[in-house]
């Protein structure tokens, strides 16, 4: 996998889930700020069982 995450077995299944969270605030009538918190889940691989993402950014409303 792109990772360098590798299945164990041949015939192995890789199975999870994910949770997320996102708010926007507005800071003013065009400018938002936007927040993203994201945990995944996985079992089956070679990789740890859980990966968190995380995102911040301002949106402009034209």
């Amino acid at each position: 996998m792109d990772d360098g995450a590798a299945l164990r077995k041949q015939e192995s299944f890789i199975y999870g889930g994910a949770v997320t969270l996102e708010t926007e605030t507005y800071l003013s009538d065009k400018v938002v700020l936007l927040f993203r918190l994201r945990e995944r889940v996985l079992w089956g691989s070679a990789a740890r069982h859980f990966h968190t993402q995380y995102g911040l950014g301002i949106k402009l409303v034209l």
